[in-house]
């Protein structure tokens, strides 16, 4: 009798004790499981509060250094390949409008880059709509870089019934507005800022016969 009690006894205590692991088992889960959805809930706190710092930083940095402006001129405009008619007196021209526009970084510590710039002819358009008629490749300015950038608008119009387009043509008379867009991004030593969109909107830009220039500036819109 004194045998059979002993066994029984061991055998509740084992039967008690794989109960109290398979408990403590669950109780582990269960804490590991709201511990994970804990974490989860404060991820995007966290992100948000990442971007916050960033963002302040990146505020702060760009008050210290107070980047300025680009500065943009139509630097040289004259007329090729032209053909006026009819003779004598020709009131129509064709021809190619060859521009050369100045664009100068006036910043001592801060490299601008330029992406996917535009360049439209606004002049018939009337809008900013139009097509642009050159895409200009990728580029950078480092500190109080001049980098000028040639372009070719080609142009077929015509005067008044008794005016003489050479004469236009002498005395500046023919114009074209030209406006630019593009993505451009300040780079101050080893931070970067985010891109910004810029629109550039020069002078109307007279065009003279050979090669006879007046330069125009242009007016910068962040």
């Amino acid at each position: 009798m004194a045998s059979s009690s002993g066994s029984t006894s061991k055998s509740d205590d084992r039967q008690h004790y794989r109960d109290r692991e398979a408990a403590q088992e669950k109780q582990s889960g269960e804490s590991s499981s709201s511990s994970s959805s804990k974490q989860i809930k404060y991820i995007p706190f966290v992100v948000v509060g990442i971007i916050v710092v960033m963002s302040a930083a990146m505020g702060m940095i760009w008050a210290v250094v107070k980047p300025k402006r680009p500065v943009y001129a139509m630097e040289y405009a004259h007329i090729e390949n032209v053909t006026l008619f009819p003779n004598p007196m020709p009131t129509s021209l064709i021809g190619n409008f060859s521009f050369v526009m100045r664009a100068y970084n006036p910043n001592k510590n801060s490299t601008i880059f330029y992406e996917s710039m535009k360049i439209f002819n606004t002049t018939d358009s009337g809008n900013e709509s139009a097509t642009p008629f050159r895409l200009v490749k990728n580029f950078c300015q480092p500190a109080f870089n001049v980098t000028r950038i040639p372009f070719k608008v080609p142009v077929q119009t015509s005067s008044g019934p008794d005016d003489n387009m050479l004469g236009y043509l002498q005395h500046g008379r023919i114009t074209m507005n030209i406006s630019v867009e593009a993505k451009m991004i300040f780079k101050y030593r080893l931070w970067t800022f985010m891109p910004r969109t810029i629109k550039i909107y020069c002078q109307p830009a007279a065009v003279f016969l050979g090669n006879n220039s007046q330069p125009s500036d242009c007016y910068i819109n962040f």
